[in-house]
Formats: structure tokens, C-alpha cells, sequence
């Protein structure tokens, strides 16, 4: 699944014009700056310095920044990151600090993230279970094959007893017949066997 994930990844960022290898090293540095930092909510909101306080003052200075959710999903990311939980009043005081970032399209993005990703645990889950069931099937499948299979060999194998019987049989009935009628060539078949065991 994860390397379904990483192919369409790289294919829409290369759609749209970005390198996706650049996008990876930029969001791992990002995340690494969040989760080594030790300032506090408020502290990391009135930061001024550093790459975070920059892309926030660049929102706050911008009165036409453009709002996405894929935006809005990152900054609820970010709060966690920060212990924070992404909710109406915690996405209130960030709007707050931000200016041009509205409480409601934040609330509105991050509840749509969370019922997606709930719908596609849920047919994950399905997916599996059908995964499940069909490798089931598979193997009664090769179990009925097996047993057929079994009778099959076993019916064969009857057939074969039933044969050696009756060339068993055969061979009786036809040194009873010699015995009666060629006594001579029944003592041959006699001597042949004799010699021969």
C-alpha cells in the first residue's frame, strides 16, 4: 500500500510541477523543527524567528493568502505536533494569531480529514476482510480438489486391485483348462514357474 501511496504521490507532484523528492526533505525538516522545538503554544505562535515564524508571519502579512485545505489539514497537524488538539477554541486562537485564516474553513477542513480518513479505515478494513474471505475460499477450493483428488486416486487404486484379481483369475482358469485338455504344456507352465521363483 505504501508504494501505491509513494507512485501517486510522485505522480501528482510532478502534475502540478514540483520535484516530490524536494517536497519529502522540506516536510521532514519541518516536522523536525516542530518536534524539537521547546516553545510553548502561545511562545511558538509569537515566535518571529525561524522558518515556521516566517511562513506564519507571511500569512499574517498577506490579506490575499490563499487558504487550501491541504493547508488547513497541515496546520492541524502542526498543532498535535505541538500537544495541542485541533479543535473549534485551539483553531480559534490560531486564527487569532494568523489574521487571514478563518476558525470556520479551518473546522470545516479538519472535520472532512477526519471522516476521510475514517471512511478509508473503514474500507481498508473491508478490503481485507474481502482479502480474507477470498483466500478462504481459495483454499476450500484446494481442499475440495485435494479430497477429489483422493477419491480419485483411491477409486484407481480399486480399479487396479480389481484388474490384478482378475488376471489372477484368468491365469487360474486358464491352468485349469491346460490341466484338463494339455497336460503337457500344464506341467510346462509348472516347471516355468518353479524356475522361475
Amino acid at each position: 500500500l505504501q508504494d501505491e501511496i509513494d507512485v501517486i504521490f510522485n505522480v501528482m507532484m510532478k502534475a502540478v510541477g514540483l520535484d516530490p523528492a524536494l517536497i519529502r526533505a522540506d516536510a521532514k525538516r519541518i516536522l523536525s523543527v516542530i518536534k524539537e522545538s521547546t516553545l510553548s503554544e502561545d511562545e511558538f505562535l509569537a515566535a518571529t524567528e525561524g522558518e515556521i515564524a516566517e511562513i506564519f508571519n507571511g500569512v499574517r502579512k498577506n490579506r490575499f493568502f490563499k487558504y487550501t485545505d491541504a493547508w488547513g489539514i497541515g496546520l492541524a497537524r502542526l498543532m498535535e505536533l505541538k500537544g495541542v488538539e485541533p479543535n473549534m477554541l485551539s483553531f480559534e486562537k490560531w486564527s487569532k494569531s494568523l489574521r487571514w485564516v478563518f476558525t470556520p474553513r479551518l473546522m470545516q477542513s479538519y472535520d472532512e480529514f477526519c471522516g476521510d480518513q475514517l471512511r478509508m479505515q473503514g474500507v481498508e478494513a473491508m478490503q481485507k476482510q474481502l482479502l480474507i474471505r477470498e483466500k478462504k475460499r481459495a483454499a476450500a477450493r484446494l481442499e475440495s480438489k485435494a479430497a477429489a483428488f483422493e477419491d480419485k486416486k483411491k477409486a484407481l487404486q480399486e480399479l487396479n486391485d480389481a484388474i490384478e484379481e482378475r488376471r489372477q483369475q484368468l491365469i487360474m482358469e486358464q491352468k485349469a483348462l491346460k490341466k484338463k485338455y494339455e497336460p503337457d504344456a500344464y506341467e510346462k507352465i509348472l516347471l516355468s514357474e518353479s524356475a522361475s521363483a
